[in-house]
């Protein structure tokens, strides 16, 4: 499945970055190429081809060919820019590509796009795609997808739309049956954060593992988690749906998602608890799971997850005391920091010079 590999190898590790205030841009200003390596990452390797397949929808397949000759024809032996591509392809299309290009190509992040289903005796009402920009800088993202009315008893239907606006009526569904769920990027093309209307978001939440085709599966799991990341679908009730996936999905390239996001849901975010805990009473807890006194219901730990409660330790000075947490030895040292938890003999020397005796297993205590 072509469309599904593109789907996961890709947009995953572009939203994880393009998601946060710290995305950068695809094209950048590199000022000196012995810097070259640091521009290199998810955005460049992971979001430019999904604008390049952006592109090609938008403009056509054949116009995007044409123009892609003449761009390589015009720039032979020569030096060859993005904008200049952009001016030949805008010169053959309808669309406003320069100002395409700003906001995809020259700007980072990604619109939020969100599903208004409306219902009247048992038929659409309404619906409509809008879009808003995180930052605030009210950008509009040009770009098309198709949209997926998906019923349990018959053949789901695909509507093309272009969402070039900050709102989209789709027109072509009113009056149309009531489907069980809508998803806006139904074949994984469109790229955001795809917000699910309420109605959809509880039937993909309850019957997930028993939608088809296995696309439709993979893209309602980019919806979901996003929905998961934004408060919107608590942890746990992902953690017991990724449980039931498991036990029915055919596809190994959902599977593997699927696991990677189990993992996370389920590890990730009680090391998010333990890395950022500041108050005492936060302390105080992680110090009694780290002694065994306390447990937490449903999570089990392994021997090595102990040493990495890092939640309680800080950066100490090494003229104060620490403590191994072993209960083997007990050092101070002096004109050095520890930031680890656990320091073993390979790594002890690479924290202190001069350093105390290399000690077997030591560990940094502090509420610093």
């Amino acid at each position: 499945d072509h469309d599904l590999r593109f789907l996961l190898a890709h947009y995953p590790d572009a939203y994880q970055v393009d998601r946060t205030d710290g995305a950068n841009p695809i094209r950048q200003q590199l000022d000196n190429l012995n810097e070259a390596g640091t521009l290199y990452g998810a955005i460049i390797y992971e979001k430019a081809p999904i604008v390049m397949k952006q592109l090609e929808r938008l403009v056509g397949d054949v116009t995007f060919r044409e123009g892609l000759q003449e761009y390589l024809t015009a720039y032979s032996f020569a030096n060859a820019t993005w904008p200049a591509l952009i001016d030949i392809l805008d010169e053959r299309s309808e669309e406003d590509l320069a100002s395409w290009s700003e906001v995809w190509v020259q700007e980072a992040g990604r619109p939020t796009v969100a599903t208004e289903l409306e219902i009247a005796d048992g038929r659409i009402a309404s619906l409509r795609l809008s879009q808003s920009d995180p930052a605030g800088r009210r950008r509009v993202w040009n770009q098309r997808m198709d949209l997926i009315l998906s019923y349990a008893n018959q053949e789901a239907r695909a509507l093309p739309v272009q969402l070039r606006s900050a709102s989209l009526d789709v027109s072509e569904a009113v009056g149309l049956p009531t489907p069980d769920f809508v998803l806006a990027n139904g074949k994984g093309v469109g790229y955001g954060r795809f917000k699910l209307d309420p109605r959809s978001r509880r039937y993909l939440l309850n019957h997930l593992p028993d939608i088809d085709p296995a696309l439709l599966r993979g893209t309602a799991w980019l919806s979901l988690w996003d929905a998961m990341l934004s408060g919107e679908v608590p942890p746990l009730t992902l953690v017991h749906l990724a449980q039931r996936s498991l036990e029915s999905e055919s596809d190994e390239l959902n599977v593997q998602r699927i696991l990677g996001y189990l993992r996370t849901a389920y590890w990730r975010y009680f090391s998010a608890y333990r890395d950022v805990v500041l108050t005492s009473d936060g302390v105080q807890r992680l110090t009694g799971i780290w002694r065994m006194d306390e447990t937490i219901a449903g999570l089990t730990f392994a021997e090595r997850d102990y040493p990495s409660l890092n939640g309680i330790t800080r950066p100490w000075p090494w003229s104060s005391p620490f403590v191994t947490l072993t209960g083997r030895r007990t050092f101070s040292a002096s004109n050095s920091t520890v930031s680890r938890t656990l320091i073993d003999r390979r790594v002890w020397r690479s924290y202190c010079r001069p350093c105390p005796p290399t000690p077997s297993s030591v560990t940094v205590f502090s509420r610093a």
